[in-house]
């Protein structure tokens, strides 16, 4: 099994509550990046950033702040620059770990920079992703309509670029359950399989 291969597994356990599993996955898919040749190894070191940053994710999502620390200062160690997507997925897992911490404007600066990189660099999902966390930032510090703001920002960032499984997430926090169920129906997803739900009662 390649290291992508094995880290979109990791990535399919995060994404269904399992960090514990996705660390399991992504131990393994460091070690695979231990074949890929060293010289040259500009692709290597994209492959472990990519590793590090989801382990960054695991590992917040698991409440351990210091190892998502270490992993997410790993990826901005391999990309210093204030440039490129390799330096906004190490500000994107700062920022999340800023907020976890409770660190709120350091969370904003960061976001900010993943999230004007991530648009230069056109990777869409991250700009999403980021999107997220700006969200869940201003959840964090009581400002309700900026929330409601940047969840509608991802959500129409994952509607363009097809990534269905993160509209979904972004409707869920917005309580919009028919779009949900729409989504959900449309992609054939089999009632046992759907993460989001419409809350009882609602």
């Amino acid at each position: 099994m390649s290291v992508q291969s094995t880290r979109f597994i990791a990535q399919t356990h995060l994404d269904l509550g399992n960090p514990a599993e996705a660390l399991i996955a992504l131990h393994a898919a460091e070690r695979l990046t231990d074949d890929v040749p060293r010289r040259g190894s500009f692709g290597r070191l994209r492959l472990l950033a990519q590793t590090r940053y989801w382990a960054g994710q695991a590992h917040l999502a698991g409440g351990d702040l210091d190892a998502a620390e270490t992993a997410f200062t790993a990826v901005l160690d391999a990309y210093p620059e204030r440039s490129g997507l390799g330096h906004a997925y190490a500000t994107h897992g700062l920022g999340d770990l800023a907020r976890h911490a409770g660190r709120l404007d350091d969370a904003g600066r960061h976001l900010d920079v993943a999230g004007d990189l991530a648009r230069d660099g056109a990777d869409a999902v991250l700009v999403g992703r980021v999107l997220l966390s700006v969200a869940a930032l201003r959840a964090a510090q009581g400002e309700r309509a900026a929330q409601i703001e940047a969840l509608e920002r991802a959500e129409e960032c994952f509607a363009d670029c097809g990534a269905a499984y993160l509209q979904v997430r972004a409707l869920a926090a917005l309580a919009a359950w028919d779009r949900v169920e729409l989504i959900y129906t449309d992609s054939g997803v089999p009632a046992e399989d759907r993460l989001h739900r419409r809350p009882v009662g609602s």
